[in-house]
C-alpha cells in the first residue's frame, strides 16, 4: 500500500532496493526470474492456464523476443509462440511486456496449441538492449520498475530521509 508520507515512502523504496540487491548477491538467476510473472500450469488440479483454456484472461509480465509481424500484431517466438496485439510496428528484438493474456481458440501455434495473445498495457512494452533483457536484472532497475519512477536513486531517497525532521526519521 502506497503511503502519502514521502519519508516513509522513501524508506519503503530503500527497503525494496536492499531486498533486490541481496537477492542479486545470493542468486542472480532468481533476480532475473522476478522480472516475469507468467500464468501457472499444473497437470493436476486448477491452474491459471486451465482458466485461460476456458476463455478467461490473466495479467502477465514477460520477456519476449519479437521476430516480425502477423497482420496487426507483433509475432514473438520466445519464450513460446505468441502474438502482441496491435503491436505490428515493433522491430525485431527483445522486450519486456506487461498486459493481459488470453488464448485464441481460433488460431493455433506450431505445436497445435491455442495461440497466446497478449494485449499490452498502455505503457506495457519496453524495448531491451540485451538478449533476454539481461540489463533489467539489477537491483536499481527492478526497484525503478516496481515503484514506477525511472529516475529514483537510493542516494536521493537517503537525502529525503536525512532532510526530514527528526520525528519523521524515527529519531526521538
Amino acid at each position: 500500500m502506497a503511503t502519502s508520507d514521502p519519508v516513509q515512502r522513501e524508506r519503503d523504496h530503500l527497503q525494496l532496493y536492499t531486498h533486490f540487491a541481496e537477492i542479486a548477491q545470493r542468486n542472480p538467476a532468481a533476480l532475473k526470474a522476478m522480472i516475469e510473472a507468467d500464468v501457472s500450469y499444473a497437470a493436476i488440479g486448477p491452474s491459471q492456464y486451465q482458466r485461460l483454456m476456458q476463455g478467461e484472461e490473466a495479467r502477465i509480465s514477460r520477456i519476449v523476443r519479437v521476430t516480425g509481424a502477423d497482420g496487426e500484431d507483433a509475432r514473438a517466438d520466445w519464450p513460446y509462440p505468441l502474438r502482441l496485439s496491435g503491436q505490428r510496428a515493433l522491430a525485431a528484438g527483445w522486450y519486456r511486456v506487461h498486459g493481459r493474456v488470453r488464448l485464441d481458440p481460433h488460431t493455433r501455434d506450431e505445436e497445435g496449441l491455442p495461440m497466446t495473445r497478449i494485449q499490452p498495457d498502455h505503457d506495457g512494452v519496453l524495448a531491451c538492449t540485451q538478449p533476454g533483457c539481461a540489463e533489467r536484472a539489477n537491483a536499481l532497475t527492478m526497484t525503478r520498475d516496481r515503484i514506477g519512477d525511472p529516475e529514483w536513486t537510493p542516494e536521493r531517497a537517503q537525502q529525503v530521509i536525512a532532510g526530514a525532521p527528526s520525528s519523521s526519521r524515527g529519531v526521538p
